[in-house]
């Protein structure tokens, strides 16, 4: 397991060096032969020779010269303080620039796949998103109804409401999947168990023979529940018991190359194991929700579907955590569209009185000028909904002023490369709308970015459940008055973890991540430097959507709850590389995010 820094291994760090204004250390007096009183005496007859004395100051130098050295080497090399921006300005007598140069200390980090993939739409096959209506988004497939469809809140937008009771027929002509490998993951919500077996998401079965009938399934052992992979006769159980109530990501996964079915539950492997055969269905209807052999019963979903999807490969670990657990991802590097989330649901976003500039690492950033108006804000974010999922905020930072909101989440709408600038008035920001795990009380999150202070104070991440910044509402992450991070979590009274003082003119990596194991943790530049494990709990709103605003917190300022950033200004200063997580990210995670 990777090492992560603590307050405990900085202190250390620091008592390894000590000014020449400090007192020297006493050593142990001298014998009457020349001996340290602590060490083993040489024979008194015998004479010391000048070669021996000089033997032995040079043991003695090399090894305290090397002590010397390996202390140097580790503080430079861990210190979360390590200088990671230097800024040159050159004039002409035309023209004035001011050049920015990446002097950066990498970390060797451990596996992650932050950054080895995305969620990709390669050899996909259908798509169905269900935002109010069946269409398959790729077009190429017609999709029939044996009643009219019922749309509800869905993990991203809208989802496929279907109620056993009333046998809802959903379906389409025969999808390739005979013989080849291929992968069908999507985002579910049971409501209830009510079959006695099987609750049916996904069957292509044209007869029941073994290895011809695709089957996907939440299937029933004793009174427990557990996903389920088949190919009838020749079938795959889940290990973990499922929940009620709860949105949950499922993928199931066949590799052709390794005659292997996988399932995986919410991005993490869950159960996996060879077959006899590939799967040898090659005519029948593609059925969603039921399955189309009567004579085994009812044994339909009831509850919600909500982005499902069907591809001809199989997709990869990374690929498929990603898929369960990005909200949100904004480089600010697209020229042309420089506000577009590449993240696996593209949420809407809006912004106002912001500058798209060089970022962290020469790459387009967002700037923002700390007035009212200046942010960012983006709806969705399902786990900052949800109360107790957990979840993680990492973004870069280069502070303009020591004080004002980095993040604020609400439930209302007012509450080489580039990044995003704000200027810090009233109407300075950036807004997007989704982020489903921040409505889900205790659902794990993690919030990245950069940041680049222009101010010392400010808001920098604000989420809420209104446009305006209001609703339910909070600053998560800001600045004081003086300059200090501050990172906070709400579960029925506000809890604010205080981090390190940043400066201006510098770029800063900032990580929140929240989880029940392991409360409420602060990561700066790659180390987590702050944590608050009795942050043990996490109340959010619980209703759709959610807004996330960058640089401020709009008509939210001092009407949430505010903790230690409840009076806090709009932000002056960029911020790059915005993320949300609907997962608690790792050191490793963090790290790689760092080193990317």
């Amino acid at each position: 397991m990777a090492h992560r820094k603590t307050e405990n291994d900085f202190q250390k760090s620091v008592w390894a060096f000590k000014p020449a204004s400090e007192p020297k250390t006493s050593y142990p007096p001298m014998d009457s032969n020349c001996e340290h009183a602590t060490t083993l005496k040489s024979d008194p007859m015998k004479p010391v020779s000048l070669w021996s004395s000089f033997r032995n100051g040079l043991v003695i130098g090399t090894l305290f010269g090397g002590i010397i050295l390996a202390a140097v080497l580790t503080y430079w090399l861990l210190s979360p303080s390590t200088t990671i921006e230097n800024q040159s300005t050159s004039t002409s007598t035309t023209t004035t620039s001011t050049t920015t140069t990446t002097t950066a200390t990498f970390f060797s980090c451990g596996y992650s796949c932050v950054g080895q993939t995305r969620a990709s739409t390669i050899n996909q096959l259908a798509q169905w998103s269900f935002d109010g209506t069946v269409r398959d988004n790729t077009n190429n497939y017609l999709t029939s109804t044996s009643v009219t469809p019922t749309f509800i809140t869905g993990y991203n937008n809208q989802a496929l409401f279907l109620n056993s009771t009333l046998n809802p027929s959903l379906s389409t002509s025969y999808i390739p999947l005979g013989n080849t490998s291929f992968t069908i993951d999507a985002w579910l919500y049971p409501t209830t168990f009510s079959n006695s077996s099987d609750q049916v998401l996904v069957s292509m079965c044209p007869v029941i023979n073994n290895s011809s009938c695709l089957y996907l399934a939440i299937r029933r052992n004793n009174s427990n529940h557990y996903l389920s992979f088949g190919f009838y006769n020749d079938d795959l159980w889940g290990a973990t018991i499922l929940s009620l109530n709860q949105w949950i990501h499922a993928a199931f996964v066949f590799d052709i190359s390794a005659f292997q079915q996988s399932i995986y539950l919410n991005g993490f492997l869950d159960s996996s194991r060879n077959t006899f055969n590939p799967l040898l269905a090659f005519s029948g209807n593609f059925c969603i929700g039921y399955n189309s052999i009567m004579f085994l019963g009812n044994t339909s979903f009831e509850g919600y579907i909500d982005q499902l999807s069907v591809s001809s490969r199989a997709k990869s670990s990374c690929e498929i955590l990603e898929e369960a657990s990005l909200e949100a991802w904004l480089t600010f590097d697209n020229g042309r569209l420089p506000l577009l989330d590449i993240g696996p649901y593209s949420l809407s976003v809006t912004a106002s009185a912001y500058t798209i500039i060089s970022g962290r690492w020469s790459s387009p950033a967002i700037s923002f000028t700390g007035s009212n108006t200046s942010y960012f804000q983006a709806i969705g974010f399902t786990a900052l909904r949800i109360s107790n999922h957990e979840f993680s905020i990492s973004f870069w930072m280069y502070p303009e002023s020591l004080s004002g909101t980095l993040v604020h989440v609400s439930s209302s709408l007012n509450g080489t490369g580039w990044s995003i600038s704000f200027t810090g008035s009233n109407t300075s920001y950036f807004q997007a709308i989704g982020f489903t795990a921040l409505r889900i009380s205790n659902h794990e999150f993690s919030i990245s970015f950069w940041v680049y202070p222009e101010s010392l104070s400010g808001t920098l991440v604000h989420v809420s459940s209104s446009l305006n910044g209001t609703g339910w509402c909070m600053p998560f992450i800001g600045l004081t008055g003086n300059g200090s991070l501050v990172a906070q979590i709400y579960n029925g009274v506000t809890l604010s973890l205080l981090g390190p003082n940043v400066s201006l003119s510098t770029w800063y990596q900032v990580v929140q991540t929240w989880s029940p194991a392991n409360g409420l943790q602060l990561y700066v530049n790659s180390w987590m430097t702050y944590s608050l494990s009795s942050a043990a709990s996490f109340l959010a709103s619980g209703s759709p959507p959610m807004y996330v605003t960058l640089a401020n917190s709009l008509f939210g300022s001092g009407n949430c709850h505010g903790g230690m950033l409840n009076s806090t200004m709009p932000f002056i200063g960029a911020i790059d590389d915005f993320r949300v997580y609907s997962r608690e990210l790792t050191y490793d995670d963090v790290c790689t995010i760092y080193n990317t």
